[in-house]
């Protein structure tokens, strides 16, 4: 029994595997290894330091890419008063086709009985027909600024193209630290502080 008990609990043999699951770790971003605070070998929780890649050059990226953020919702902001002021024109524009209509439909009866020239006539032609030219270009003006302001719905084209840049700049700047995604053992480590990581290259 007691032998039994001897090799049920410490068995032998001389053919014989054993495997561990193997994760290999490599960085989402290239550049320099600037932290390495483990050791080959080493146990690590789920979340701890592996690595750090040289975080400098993606901060900046991340910089510019709030920067540029900024300026946009400046540029927003300047296109909807565009927006805005070319609207009042093309009201200003119409009022003014408005009366230059009500002036022709009111001289030209007097025309017939010699009330006013023919010159009068088509001078008021002449300013109704500009009027509408006028009211055209306005309405063209309020579409091209709609347009330039890239309102889709209640989504901006232009503001979501700076938010998604930014985005991609953050997630580079945090795929920089790189961390043990489960608790395991650090095995095969071969890289140290300064040699330069590339992206998706096992470590």
């Amino acid at each position: 029994l007691y032998v039994a008990r001897l090799y049920y609990v410490y068995p032998r043999t001389d053919d014989a595997y054993v495997r561990a699951n193997l994760v290999g770790i490599a960085p989402h971003v290239s550049g320099p290894i600037v932290q390495l605070p483990i050791v080959d070998n080493q146990h690590v929780h789920k979340g701890d330091m592996l690595f750090v890649v040289d975080p400098r050059p993606y901060q900046a990226v991340l910089d510019r890419a709030a920067a540029k953020l900024d300026l946009t919702n400046l540029e927003i902001q300047a296109l909807q008063e565009a927006i805005s002021a070319a609207h009042s024109e093309q009201i200003r524009r119409e009022a003014d086709l408005a009366y230059d209509r009500q002036y022709l439909a009111r001289i030209e009866p007097l025309l017939t009985r010699h009330f006013v020239t023919a010159n009068d006539v088509f001078d008021a032609r002449s300013k109704t027909r500009a009027a509408e030219a006028a009211v055209d270009n306005a309405r063209s003006e309020v579409r091209k600024a709609r347009n330039q302001l890239g309102q889709l719905g209640d989504i901006n084209a232009r503001r979501k193209q700076a938010e998604a840049e930014v985005y991609n700049a953050r997630l580079n700047v945090g795929y920089c630290y790189v961390r043990a995604p489960f608790d395991g053992y650090v095995t095969n480590l071969n890289i140290a502080v300064g040699q330069y990581a590339n992206e998706g290259k096992q470590v």
